[in-house]
């Protein structure tokens, strides 16, 4: 089974099948817990070519795709599809920003410069167009302590994202400065597929009618276990009982085999007389 080792040179004799699930572990910042975790991504083209390289390495080989390879049409449809691309592609990459101890002061003063207070991903839209207006500069970032390399991975993500979206004939789009039909389209997705792949930041918010179902299910969940306690006392009980009274009955039979060792039998025959 690939995974994000899997992408690299390393070579193992022998392997002829890869299975490839689409999906790559990437380090983010988790606010809840205040430190980075791996954070499940769907993986980019150049990953899934690579993980297929690692199949027949030094012979014939396969590799299975647990995916289909589809493509969402929802930026197109909205009119953004050239900027949800761009944010897709930033999602893609580990966190451009970077903070340097010793300038920790004028890294979030640098920061502050491309955040935009309505959306994260519209801060990392912001972050890459400036970085595209500024003719792609590895000196640029470096004044403004961004990741160049990470952004570059980015540029290369979002250019082969692009060619799929041509291959598909999916129409690029540009909304402009209009950035709340972006916001729009990236939070239209299915709110269980956003608690599924990112449980530390979303979650499912119960309604009225569904929280009296969960109120009722724990209901009847409390019953049944509270049946299910009784009968085992019950059971237990019976097999109490009846141990005891075998037991009872143990003791019994040893009584009576006492009594009837013990009791003396009747004289026999006549009595001999002594003397004369």
């Amino acid at each position: 089974v690939s995974t994000n080792i899997a992408e690299t040179s390393l070579t193992v004799d022998g392997i002829i099948y890869v299975v490839d699930t689409g999906y790559v572990k990437m380090k983010v910042y988790n606010p809840k817990m205040g430190m980075d975790a791996l954070q499940v991504f769907p993986e980019s083209q150049a990953a899934a070519n690579q993980r297929s390289g690692r199949a027949g390495r030094t012979g014939p080989g396969t590799c299975w795709r647990l995916f289909t390879g589809g493509w969402r049409r929802v930026g197109a449809q909205m009119g953004c599809s050239n900027e949800v691309l761009t944010v897709v592609s930033m999602l893609s990459v580990p966190s451009v920003f970077f903070r340097p101890p010793d300038r920790a002061e004028e890294s979030d003063a640098a920061r502050e410069k491309f955040f935009v207070p309505e959306s994260d991903h519209l801060t990392l839209l912001h972050v890459y167009q400036q970085w595209k207006t500024n003719g792609y500069r590895a000196d640029w970032c470096s004044q403004h302590f961004l990741q160049h390399k990470g952004l570059k991975k980015a540029k290369e993500v979002r250019t082969q994202l692009l060619d799929i979206m041509q291959q598909h004939k999916v129409p690029v789009i540009s909304c402009g400065t209009d950035w709340d039909t972006v916001r729009k389209c990236v939070t239209a997705v299915e709110p269980e597929w956003l608690a599924e792949l990112g449980p530390m930041f979303f979650s499912i918010k119960e309604t009225h009618t569904s929280r009296l179902e969960q109120r009722q299910k724990e209901r009847d969940a409390r019953s049944k276990m509270e049946l299910e306690m009784t009968k085992v006392q019950v059971e237990k009980q019976a097999a109490a009982a009846q141990e005891a009274a075998k037991e009872e009955a143990v003791r019994e039979r040893q009584r009576t085999s006492i009594a009837m060792t013990g009791s003396s039998r009747p004289a026999t025959g006549s009595r001999r007389r002594f003397g004369l």
